[in-house]
């Protein structure tokens, strides 16, 4: 099978100006010291550089709507520091990517949180959510033996009294005024009270759920990839800049125009590039190396990405004629494809 035979230089120059109104041709290429004739501009003139390269062209088909979602669970907490997205009437905004995963606002769900029950709260093991502990110091009765009468409710007076010629000492007892007569005083540790604030929980008899923060509940969403469906097309060319216009130019033409067709990214290997482009140079292995790279991590994580590639693989020859008007102005004009089956493109 022959190979692919680009257009030339001259063939491509002509057919650009063939494609221009008179006073266009005119605009760009008459000289001020002469007379203009459409029939004198030539390529040899005008044409100061040429390039000689291949393009790679290929679609992929884009469904993310088939990728599986992830779920993610939050608290209130931190589901306000979440940017959410919804896409009415599946509009994706210009910031987000074919490969952009966002929380999705309509997939957000509440659930019990199950550390808590619900409760937004966990007892305290300590005081097993009384809030309070039985006073070590009376045992919870809240009082204490008296330590004036030691629990005898009285006293004993000892008095001296002269009897006579002789002294001597007389007893007399009288309600302890320390109890009053009961033997018993009020507990100064606990007041009274028989019972202590639980110094863990300070008396609250809780603590807030860690997990749900006390809301008592937790929230489910899921992270996906926009909504995204229809086609992307890769040029593997020169600058993005430049790949971009012709990338959107290609795609209209591409069955028009003649390329070689690759129908397997195995394919895109020295001996079979060779054979239908009729070379193989530098430009060519890292190009096609780069596709092949593309095309082969597409087909791997189609299921993550909900992105396949298309085939065929379009590799063209590219005819780049960096053209110099009479005015000084510079102009690129590309032309892609073989043959007389080319379509020109200018920048």
């Amino acid at each position: 099978m022959p190979f692919l035979k680009p257009p030339s230089p001259d063939e491509v120059f002509s057919r650009w100006v063939d494609g221009m109104s008179d006073d266009e041709v005119e605009e760009l290429f008459a000289r001020k010291d002469m007379p203009f004739d459409r029939s004198s501009v030539s390529a040899a003139e005008f044409v100061k550089e040429v390039d000689r390269k291949i393009a790679v062209f290929f679609m992929s088909k884009i469904e993310t709507e088939s990728v599986e979602a992830e779920k993610k669970e939050s608290n209130y907490e931190g589901i306000l520091k979440i940017k959410f997205y919804e896409f009415p009437g599946g509009k994706v905004p210009h910031e987000l990517k074919l490969d952009s995963k966002v929380p999705v606002f309509g997939s957000l769900e509440k659930t019990e949180c199950p550390d808590c029950a619900g409760a937004g709260y966990i007892e305290c093991a300590k005081c097993e959510g009384k809030g309070s502990l039985t006073c070590s110091e009376c045992g919870g009765s809240g009082e204490l033996s008296c330590s004036e009468c030691e629990g005898a409710k009285e006293l004993t007076l000892t008095l001296t009294v002269l009897s006579g010629e002789e002294e001597v000492e007389r007893e007399l007892r009288v309600q302890c005024p320390a109890c009053f007569g009961s033997g018993k005083v009020v507990c100064d540790r606990c007041g009274g009270l028989a019972r202590l604030v639980c110094d863990d929980c300070r008396g609250e008899g809780k603590f807030p759920c860690k997990k749900c923060k006390g809301a008592g509940v937790l929230f489910t969403y899921n992270v996906s990839l926009p909504p995204i469906s229809g086609k992307k097309a890769y040029l593997i060319y020169s600058k993005p800049e430049v790949d971009d216009a012709l990338a959107e130019m290609l795609e209209e033409k591409v069955g028009q125009l003649e390329a070689v067709r690759v129908s397997s990214h195995e394919q895109l290997k020295r001996n079979d590039l060779e054979a239908m482009l009729g070379f193989y140079n530098k430009d060519v292995e890292s190009k096609a190396s780069r596709a092949k790279k593309i095309l082969a991590e597409l087909e791997k994580k189609a299921d993550r990405r909900g992105e396949t590639p298309l085939y065929p693989v379009y590799i063209f020859p590219m005819l780049r004629l960096d053209v110099e008007t009479a005015k000084g102005k510079r102009i690129q004009l590309f032309a892609a494809g073989g043959g007389k089956n080319y379509t020109l493109i200018t920048l």
